[in-house]
């Protein structure tokens, strides 16, 4: 919720033309996503049962990587030189944030509740699966 109102300031921050304002919307920016990778791993990593831990919190890792690093920077540009100012640069970010936030929620309620798992010990159980 945190990057989803700070997105919504940052750009006016930095359009202020103060270098005080640029540092400020940086640092906040700083500050509040740090926590949020923090987390990141857990969440997607207590989505997937054991055996397809480690493929599906690949998976989407690289796709929001690909998603969100790789279209971005595109739609960014596309948005600035359409609209001429860095407000639909901004309702874009609030809009990924609304969405991320969305799968957030969705990612709680899918993660089990359950103790964890145990990953196998043996090769046996392994070669098994």
């Amino acid at each position: 919720m945190a990057v989803l109102v700070w997105c919504a300031v940052f750009f006016p921050l930095l359009n202020t033309g103060n270098t005080a304002m640029a540092l400020l919307a940086l640092a906040g920016m700083g500050l509040i996503i740090a926590p949020t990778h923090c987390v990141q791993g857990a969440i997607i990593a207590a989505t997937f049962p054991v055996r397809v831990r480690y493929s599906g919190t690949s998976l989407i890792l690289q796709a929001g990587a690909v998603l969100g690093g790789g279209l971005a920077p595109v739609i960014s540009s596309a948005l600035l030189d359409s609209v001429g100012s860095s407000a639909g640069v901004t309702w874009y970010l609030v809009g990924v944030c609304a969405l991320s936030l969305g799968g957030v929620v969705a990612l709680f309620r899918i993660a089990p509740e359950a103790p964890a798992e145990r990953a196998p010990s043996s090769p046996e159980l392994v070669s098994e699966a």
